[in-house]
């Protein structure tokens, strides 16, 4: 594919990688999703247009709701619906009320979730005039659906994407290594980490109370890793290809596991998503009338400053309800993925000034010594409690694990997964190797030119190295991507 996109002219490129795109939608998903694509791609084009040609405030914002109203129709429809029947529910068994609604069993598009945040971004930024509404629709197809990311993301913006995906790219060898390189070590972290990790993880979380608690922290903590190694190996493998093409993707992740606060791991984990409900939800909720309304009273009953703060964690309670319910239509998606990622945000924020008087008396080098591993490992257990729910298959089986962790005993410490001493070694060399090259990235050295200066007898066997361990690696790794699901 690559290949063809360099030997085509310049013209024919961005067509190419259209016909790509569709075809690996087809294959990866059904042709019997197209209609559903289709429908997400025409409303918002024709939405784009009609706001771009409407002058007058009002119906330029009527056009803007309409069409964010139609997108969001299908995306809720398919794939969050059940969601909000069970929660009626559940409300309606509160107050002793039959609530005649059943579940639904609706297949959805591959990518919804991803590539309709980019085209709701594409919509908002034409109405804020940030960019133009594309004109041809074609262009704007091959935008939603450009098959390197349409799987996982990462979530997209028109005027970043529009000159890389029409501008033909003339075929340069370095690119293309490079974006070979980080591909194979994409595939390295999922396959050879990632892989092996969620062997562990679903054995012990499966029969979750046949194992001692420390058993079940230890299968959480390889959650984490395995959640990490596998959605940022995707994402190498999808920017990998994309840069061998020449088209550069944001990136989404930068050492989350390196942070030493909840606010700072946010930030580095799946970046373009927390971008974007920045951007396009919590200001405008912050700046709306009926926020404004509110914080105006609150500051009124409780002083300025309190006031502006609850302000503040009301928008972002909303905004992480909607990250929550975006991760997954099921009550420990909402908690974990939401309210409990608000509730530390709130709390630290709460106890920062504390906090940052005691470090003071203290004297705590905050940059340098044991400190600041410690607040890294603290931050990897307040993730972790979080990822217990997920782990889980429900939010009630995820609040028995808690307390099965807080109360149980069971002599059963480790889980023997049936493997020989290979499959061993290969794990706990791929979280070395892993934990290497994320600690010099972190410290600001590119790695692939890191690599690519050392001498041919130090670079190749590393080469060989890492494709060694993926082709040991093959039969054994057949799980789909987690993010795919959303």
């Amino acid at each position: 594919m690559i290949a063809v996109y360099y030997l085509l002219p310049g013209k024919a490129k961005w067509p190419w990688l259209l016909i790509s795109s569709v075809a690996f939608f087809v294959l990866a998903s059904s042709w019997k999703m197209i209609p559903y694509l289709l429908y997400g791609l025409i409303v918002t084009y024709f939405g784009a247009q009609w706001i771009q040609k409407t002058e007058d405030e009002k119906k330029r914002k009527t056009a803007l709701v309409i069409t964010i109203v139609l997108t969001l129709v299908e995306l809720v429809a398919l794939k969050y619906l059940n969601f909000f029947v069970i929660a009626a529910r559940g409300f309606g068994k509160l107050f002793s009320v039959h609530v005649g609604l059943e579940l639904v069993n609706i297949a959805a598009p591959l990518g919804i979730s991803y590539y309709t945040l980019s085209l709701l971004g594409y919509v908002l930024d034409v109405y804020r005039e940030v960019t133009p509404a594309e004109p041809n629709f074609l262009k704007h197809a091959l935008f939603a659906c450009y098959f390197p990311q349409i799987t996982s993301g990462p979530v997209t913006r028109f005027g970043e994407m529009r000159e890389q995906l029409f501008t033909p790219h003339a075929y340069d060898y370095e690119t293309v290594v490079r974006g070979l390189q980080r591909g194979a070590w994409g595939l390295f972290k999922k396959m050879v980490i990632a892989d092996r990790l969620s062997v562990i993880v679903k054995a012990v979380y499966l029969h979750y109370d046949s194992y001692a608690p420390l058993m079940v922290i230890l299968a959480t903590i390889c959650f984490a890793f395995e959640l990490y190694a596998e959605f940022s190996g995707g994402m190498d493998i999808i920017m990998g290809v994309s840069e061998a093409l020449g088209v550069h993707l944001p990136e989404n992740f930068n050492r989350p596991f390196f942070s030493k606060t909840l606010g700072e791991f946010w930030r580095r984990w799946h970046i373009t998503l927390g971008l974007w409900f920045k951007d396009y939800m919590l200001y405008p909720i912050l700046k709306s009338d009926g926020l404004q309304k509110t914080g105006r009273k609150l500051k009124k009953r409780f002083g300025k400053n309190a006031g502006k703060k609850m302000t503040t964690y009301i928008g972002l309670l909303v905004l992480w309800v909607a990250i929550g319910i975006w991760h997954g239509g099921s009550m420990k998606f909402l908690f974990a993925s939401g309210i409990l990622q608000w509730f530390y945000i709130i709390i630290s924020e709460s106890v920062q000034p504390a906090l940052a008087r005691l470090s003071g008396r203290l004297n705590l080098d905050h940059e340098h010594g044991w400190f600041p591993w410690v607040a890294r490992l603290r931050t990897l257990l307040l993730i972790c409690f979080g990822f217990i729910f997920i782990c889980a298959d429900s939010f009630g089986t995820g609040l028995k694990t808690v307390g099965w962790i807080l109360t149980g005993w069971n002599t059963t410490l480790f889980y023997q997964p049936n493997w020989i001493w290979l499959q061993y070694a290969l794990l706990a060399l791929g979280l070395v190797v892993l934990f290497i090259a994320d600690y010099m990235a972190n410290s600001g050295i590119d790695v692939r030119t890191w690599v690519s200066k050392r001498g041919w007898y130090v670079r190749w066997p590393m080469y060989w190295a890492l494709i060694t361990m993926i082709i040991l690696s093959v039969n054994f790794s057949t799980k789909e991507f987690l993010y795919a699901q959303f």
